[in-house]
């Protein structure tokens, strides 16, 4: 019986080995076909390396004319304005649009990190995308928002060739240049409602995007689209101090990662940090509670520059000393606008628009040497650039180019016109002594000025200038 056994076992054997060599050939080549998906997988994705190693021509440190016929004398190489003039603006059964018409201005401009395209945002609600080649720009795509544009931001390296925006009502889109969709981005609060945000930076690495809330920010990961999964308090309730309202703006400080600076809607400006997820210091931008509108840090992250609405002023802090204001750059600001300002990549000069119509120059290196503990510095250099204000501006990252844009609210007297017994004659007449024969032409009137007028009420007579346009200072 036992013979019997060791006879069947043998026989058996060989069958039980070809067996197990079939399993194991059928588990290598199952392990084999998971390792090259996962190879395939990693190839599909965007390599983080790549993105850090992409080289970008950079913008050349060369001086200005010294020459201030040159600036007056200085004329847009391009201007583009027939697209911002297509009937795209809703009125909203609004009585003014009756007398003006369609006041589509132009709120911001950004160029690319490469170069190669110039974003805009409006008061239609549309983002609209320019391509820069051969010397001139060339409208490529339109994404239309849902709601009233706050802030756009681009990726910080040129391999990510993409955008973001935040709109009323809207979370944060990430569009690629071809205007799809890539990823959205939701602000929900403790309520489990959608909040939109109101200012939007990218980190260092580009992998992170920063949204400024009301009384909040809101961290996201660039790679995970939903909800945020960071969020940093700039005011609690019952506590001292803090930062109460809209964040604003937020800038980036580019030598720290992980530091950058928050401004509110109440005046102030903050220092935060990652790492604390706390403010480590507050400045005291405006005395009288004006919102600081934009931020920038030099590029060595000594000195952090801000913007307020309606001051005539960008204030220059020295955060080595932090809470010592360094100068006051004077600019003519006189509308609600966020007014845009940049400085060159070697921090020699700075560029800001304003409400009159000029691009307003300052040599940092001279005026800050000079100028005394926040003592008031006037522009280097003035170009008259527009009738209208000149809200956004932003150098080109390559070229000497600098791209405006221009337009702002009008609100012109319409109590003559409330009537209608007295709209078939007076408001005519009314409608010429206000913007002139030809929409403020043929009067001798400067667009922007006040007028008095016979019935002792004033009237604004201004030409409407939504545009965007592009300067060269050399060939």
């Amino acid at each position: 019986m036992g013979f019997l056994l060791q006879k069947i076992r043998a026989d058996n054997a060989p069958s039980d080995v070809s067996t197990s060599q079939r399993e194991s050939s059928i588990i290598k080549k199952n392990t084999a076909s998971e390792e090259i998906t996962s190879k395939e997988q990693i190839v599909s994705l965007p390599n983080k390396n790549l993105i850090h190693s992409a080289v970008v021509k950079k913008r050349e440190n060369k001086e200005l004319p010294n020459d201030s016929s040159f600036f007056a004398d200085l004329k847009p190489v391009q201007v583009i304005s027939n697209c911002f003039n297509e009937g795209t603006v809703p009125d909203f059964g609004l009585h003014i649009h009756r007398f003006i018409g369609e006041n589509n201005y132009v709120r911001s401009c950004r160029w690319s990190p490469d170069g190669n395209w110039l974003l805009t945002d409006s008061v239609d609600r549309i983002t609209r995308l320019f391509l820069y080649s051969d010397s001139t720009l060339n409208l490529q795509h339109k994404v239309p928002l849902g709601g009233l544009i706050y802030d756009t931001q681009w990726a910080p390296f040129a391999t990510q060739n993409c955008f973001l925006t935040t709109s009323q009502g809207q979370p944060i889109h990430c569009w690629d240049i071809d205007g799809k969709l890539l990823a959205s981005y939701r602000g929900i609060n403790d309520m489990d409602e959608l909040e939109h945000a109101y200012s939007l930076s990218f980190s260092l690495d580009g992998q992170c995007i920063f949204g400024g809330y009301r009384n909040r920010l809101r961290i996201f990961e660039c790679e995970r689209s939903g909800k945020q999964t960071r969020e940093i308090k700039t005011f609690v309730k019952g506590k001292f101090g803090g930062q109460k309202g809209i964040v604003s703006a937020l800038s980036m400080c580019p030598t720290f990662g992980g530091v950058f600076a928050v401004a509110s809607s109440n005046g102030s400006v903050g220092l935060y940090s990652t790492l604390t997820n706390s403010c480590d210091c507050l400045l005291n931008g405006s005395s009288d509670g004006s919102a600081v509108t934009h931020l920038q840090y030099s590029s060595d992250g000594n000195l952090l520059f801000a913007g307020l609405r309606k001051k005539a002023s960008i204030q220059c802090f020295d955060l080595r000393m932090p809470g010592h204001l360094l100068a006051n750059y004077q600019r003519t600001v006189e509308t609600n606008q966020r007014f845009f300002f940049q400085l060159d990549p070697f921090d020699r000069y700075l560029y800001s628009g304003s409400s009159t119509g000029e691009l307003l120059i300052f040599n940092c290196k001279i005026n800050v040497q000079l100028a005394e503990d926040g003592k008031e510095v006037e522009p280097t250099f003035r170009a008259k650039c527009s009738k209208s204000a000149v809200a956004g501006l932003s150098l080109h990252p390559i070229h000497q180019l600098v791209a405006l844009s221009t337009g702002q609210r009008i609100f012109p007297d319409l109590l003559p016109e409330l009537f209608p017994e007295n709209e078939s004659s007076s408001s005519s007449a009314h409608d010429q002594s206000v913007w002139g024969s030809d929409v403020g032409k043929g009067n001798g009137a400067e667009g922007g000025e006040w007028t008095e007028k016979e019935n002792g009420r004033k009237g604004r007579r201004s030409e409407l200038d939504n545009s965007v346009k592009l300067l060269k200072f050399y060939e």
